[in-house]
């Protein structure tokens, strides 16, 4: 009996030993994961740029110039302003863009996210059908993003890929990584990654004619040296003068200057970063929606910022006359397009993956309101999305802010009217309402505020 009680206590003292190395084995697998994530954050520290205006005069002497090749642009995107996505297309191919890889964010397979694509899409193949550009998309449902974690970098899915399900953010990573991937394939040099409302202007901000601006984008990425990976490019800000935009590419000319080159951050609604574009080669990786990294064993990305040299005035040019790339940002132009683009976004954090707190006011404030619009059944009009732009044609309009608001007023109960006015008082703050007043007229003068026709020129008569 002695001998069953002694071989029971050491067997019960085995497992407890048994469960103590396991349990150190536990730890010691979490440290090592540990310190690998801080090995990488220091790593994509270390590869982070500031943002600052540095000068490309002569950036590659000795005949070291990269070749430019094949320029790709890609991006996620959901439900688009079929107006300004045929004039997006249209205008960075005429500046020398050829390869464009549209993801379209179907994540809800079943529900509304297929069908508010659809007419994107058919847009798309239009121009693909014109010959426009190469243009590749990509239906990104369930099943997509399910079989996207099996061709992903580890170090990429590691981060991004447990925020698949709930976070834009992480889909636009995991989308951009695939991008690189098939640019790569297809021969393409550099990709570019930026939204539907933005623009990149090679020649700065000063008006350039429709002539004059094709192949600009080719033109700036061959002056670049060959050792340089990745450039970004500063982002201004669109400020809306009124509520009905229907292509902001045309229409919205007037824009507040980035925070490092005098402008007030506190009037930016979106990110002042800017966006990036890289070099491709194996081993690169997007590092967030702003910039790219890289990984093992392809070597460390050597990255710069540009800004523009001058402001769209004639005499604050450079002496030599150069002006540098920069993003104009057309967030949130028109009424109409806030409202569909927070219906869309639908319920989000406070904070990127559940790590960064968000720091946009407006953008939490929209959300808020969109939703608790939304779940008082007070904005239950479905999106406006026009019919495929037909060569020949106008562009369709969308239904003016009046006509929206009377049709919602209509179907609505009181408190759906006075939330939709809360809605018009809330886009309201990211307008100009009036251009001679003294405080517009002194953030124009004094450079916080600027007018350029740099995109407008161009597109005028695509």
């Amino acid at each position: 009996e002695e001998m069953r009680r002694l071989r029971e206590d050491a067997r019960a003292a085995g497992e407890r030993i048994s469960q103590q190395l396991a349990n150190m084995a536990s730890v010691q697998k979490l440290l090592a994961t540990s310190q690998v994530n801080l090995e990488r954050d220091r790593e994509y520290a270390s590869r982070s740029i500031d943002l600052a205006i540095m000068s490309l005069a002569d950036p590659a002497p000795d005949g070291e110039a990269g070749d430019a090749g094949g320029l790709a642009i890609a991006m996620l995107v959901k439900a688009p302003n079929l107006v300004a996505l045929g004039t997006f297309v249209r205008y960075h191919a005429h500046i020398g863009f050829r390869r464009f890889s549209f993801f379209f964010d179907d994540i809800h397979d079943g529900a509304d996210a297929p069908r508010c694509n659809d007419g994107a899409v058919a847009v798309l193949r239009e121009l693909r059908d014109e010959r426009v550009a190469e243009i590749v998309v990509h239906r990104c449902g369930r099943a997509w993003w399910k079989a996207a974690e099996a061709d992903s970098e580890a170090a990429v899915w590691g981060q991004w890929g447990s925020h698949i399900w709930t976070e834009v953010t992480a889909r636009q990573v995991v989308a951009i990584e695939v991008a690189i991937r098939e640019s790569l394939a297809a021969g393409c040099r550099w990709l570019l990654h930026i939204d539907v409302d933005e623009a990149l202007c090679c020649d700065g901000l000063q008006p350039n004619s429709h002539e004059d601006a094709v192949g600009a984008a080719v033109r700036f990425f061959e002056r670049l040296p060959a050792a340089l990976d990745q450039v970004t490019f500063l982002n201004h800000e669109a400020a809306p003068e009124t509520c009905d935009v229907a292509d902001w590419f045309k229409e919205v000319t007037l824009f507040k200057r980035n925070p490092s080159v005098g402008g007030d951050k506190r009037h930016f609604v979106a990110y002042t970063n800017g966006k990036s574009a890289v070099r491709l080669a194996a081993g690169v990786v997007p590092a967030g929606p702003h910039r790219f990294t890289s990984v093992p064993p392809a070597r460390r990305l050597q990255g710069i910022a540009v800004s523009d040299s001058c402001t769209g005035d004639d005499e604050q040019a450079g002496s030599d006359g150069d002006c540098y790339p920069v993003l104009l940002h057309f967030v949130n132009c028109g009424f109409e397009e806030w409202r569909r683009k927070y219906k869309s976004l639908g319920t989000f954090g406070d904070s990127f993956c559940g790590k960064k707190d968000i720091p946009f006011k407006f953008h939490l404030a929209s959300r808020d309101l969109l939703q608790d619009n939304r779940r008082r059944g007070c904005d239950t009009s479905s999106n406006w999305v026009p019919p495929p732009p037909t060569a020949g044609t106008p562009s369709p309009r969308r239904p003016s802010t009046r006509d929206a608001i009377e049709s919602a007023a209509s179907a609505s109960s009181a408190d759906g009217q006075e939330r939709l006015a809360a809605a018009r008082a809330l886009y309201a703050q990211t307008m100009v309402h009036d251009c001679d007043s003294p405080a517009v007229r002194s953030a124009l003068e004094g450079g916080e505020l600027f007018r350029t026709s740099a995109v407008a020129e161009v597109v005028a008569y695509m």
